[in-house]
């Protein structure tokens, strides 16, 4: 049997600057080592640069701790980079599927193919992505989040098809993989508009065409759990901690509540 945790969402660099701390060090580690963990899946935002991920990375590696991750949009930030798509395929390196048992961990940080946007905006309007710090921050060369979007997906549907039909898949992505997890505010023109930037439907439909019985992702900062046509389905995300996003106002507590542990064999 193996302990795997998953946790998204762990912002680094924000959280690590206003608590004054070194988060991977003085919580994160010791959590993992107390409860034994084997595996740790990151589901993507370390922080707003490549080199965070990396850091968490040989952190987990350096314990003897299994790692397995996918960016976020934050890491796809990184300014030292010759663009977004650098980031991305960097580090893909730890998102190849991992067969692990009669398990494989396959996910893709996925991006915005506006399935989860308000049918009130028109493609164009969401492409100024008004707001969105994505917009001024990632660089993917001219293409349209859309194509973007069918790009990763079709990266990760290589990635499922490469499985044994007999695994169970664990699957993993950054942003909201179905609707149903997408808050909607009638009265709020902004929180609708920027819904097109929260999810992508067709990630969650590839999985379901797998044999995936459990499915988590992040993004959002808000803990969700759902059935989806019989699959579990988590959100893992630690959050800023000075959004009023915290359950808990101790880091430690706060990883707790915010991950998931299971045991696959």
């Amino acid at each position: 049997m193996k302990k795997v945790c998953v946790i998204s969402d762990l912002h680094l660099d924000h959280n690590e600057h206003i608590l004054g701390i070194d988060i991977l060090t003085d919580c994160l580690i010791p959590f993992l080592k107390k409860n034994k963990i084997d595996v740790f899946v990151f589901g993507g935002d370390s922080g707003g640069s490549l080199s965070e991920f990396i850091r968490l990375q040989k952190k987990v590696v350096s314990e003897g701790i299994v790692f397995w991750g996918i960016p976020g949009n934050h890491e796809m930030w990184d300014r030292k980079e010759k663009d977004s798509w650098s980031v991305y395929e960097k580090l893909r390196e730890f998102s190849r599927p991992l067969v692990l048992g009669n398990h494989a961990i396959v996910g893709n940080m996925g991006w915005y193919d506006y399935s989860t946007a308000s049918d009130m905006y028109s493609t164009k309007e969401l492409d100024k992505m008004k707001g969105w710090m994505d917009k001024s921050f990632c660089r993917w060369n001219g293409m349209s989040n859309q194509d973007v979007a069918a790009k990763m997906l079709a990266d990760l549907d290589e990635d499922l098809s490469s499985i044994d039909k007999n695994k169970k898949i664990i699957g993993v992505t950054h942003i909201v993989p179905f609707k149903q997890f997408i808050e909607e505010k009638p009265w709020d023109f902004r929180w609708n508009y920027t819904n097109a930037f929260i999810g992508n439907t067709n990630i969650g439909k590839k999985f379901l065409e797998y044999n995936t019985k459990e499915i988590f992702f992040g993004h959002t900062h808000s803990k969700r759990y759902a059935r989806v046509n019989g699959v579990e389905v988590f959100s893992t995300p630690f959050g800023y901690c000075r959004h009023n996003e915290w359950a808990y106002s101790n880091p430690t507590s706060q990883i707790e509540h915010s991950c998931e542990i299971f045991e696959i064999d």
